[in-house]
C-alpha cells in the first residue's frame, strides 16, 4: 500500500478532508485503488466498495465541474446602460450650466460714475452762485463738491471689492461643484465601461449556447 494513498485516506478517516477531495488527488496520483483500500482499512469494514471506484471518480468529476453561467437579461442590461448614460449627459448639462453661470458672473458697479454727477451738479450750483457774485460760498460749493466727489470713489471702490470678493466666492463654488461633478462622470464612465464589457460577454456567451443548441438539433 503506497503511503500517499495511505495518507489521504488518513485525512480522509479523520474528516480532514472530503472523501471526494481525496478520491479525486490519489486518481491523480494513479493510487486510487490503495486509497479505497486503506479507507476500509482503517474503518475496519468494507465501506467502500472498490468494484465501483470508477463510477466513485466520476461523481466525484462531476461534482466539481464548473456550473453553467447564469442567464442575465440582456434587454434589461442595455436599459441599465442607456440609464447610466442618461444620468452622465444630465451631469455634463450641469457642467455647461455651471460654466454658464460663472460666464455671468461680473462687476455692476463703475466707480467714478456717481462722483462725476456729483462734479457735475457741484459745477452748476457753483456758477449760479458764482455769477450771483456769492464767492466765499461758491468756493465752499467747491470744497463740498471736491470732498462729494472723492468720497463717492471710495465708497464705489469699496463697494466693487466687496463684489469682486462675493464673485469670486461664487465663482469657487461653482467650480468646486464642477470638480466633483467630474469625479463622479469619470466614476460613472468606468461603470458604463464595465457594464458594456460585460454585456458584450453575455451576448457572445448567450450567442456560443443558441449555437450549441441549434448544432444539436
Amino acid at each position: 500500500m503506497k503511503s500517499a494513498a495511505f495518507n489521504l485516506a488518513f485525512k480522509v478517516h479523520r474528516n480532514e478532508m472530503p472523501f471526494t477531495e481525496g478520491l479525486l488527488k490519489s486518481f491523480e496520483a494513479e493510487v486510487h485503488h490503495d486509497y479505497i483500500e486503506a479507507l476500509n482499512s482503517l474503518a475496519g469494514e468494507v465501506r467502500y466498495d472498490i468494484e465501483k471506484i470508477d463510477a466513485l471518480i466520476e461523481e466525484a468529476q462531476q461534482g466539481v465541474q464548473p456550473s453553467k453561467k447564469p442567464k442575465y437579461d440582456i434587454n434589461l442590461l442595455r436599459e441599465e446602460i442607456a440609464g447610466l448614460k442618461k444620468n452622465r449627459s444630465e451631469m455634463n448639462e450641469t457642467i455647461k450650466s455651471l460654466e454658464g453661470r460663472i460666464a455671468v458672473l461680473k462687476t455692476t458697479i463703475a466707480p467714478g460714475v456717481n462722483a462725476f454727477f456729483i462734479v457735475l451738479v457741484g459745477i452748476v450750483i457753483l456758477m449760479i452762485f458764482y455769477l450771483l457774485n456769492l464767492k466765499m460760498l461758491a468756493l465752499a460749493i467747491l470744497v463740498g463738491v471736491l470732498i462729494g466727489g472723492g468720497a463717492s470713489v471710495m465708497y464705489d471702490l469699496d463697494a466693487l471689492k466687496k463684489q469682486q470678493k462675493d464673485i469670486d466666492r461664487k465663482k469657487q463654488k461653482f467650480r468646486e461643484q464642477m470638480s466633483e461633478i467630474d469625479q463622479d462622470i469619470d466614476k460613472l464612465t468606468q461603470t458604463i465601461q464595465e457594464k458594456e464589457e460585460f454585456l458584450r460577454s453575455v451576448e457572445s456567451d448567450q450567442g456560443d449556447e443558441s449555437k450549441e443548441f441549434a448544432s444539436e438539433y
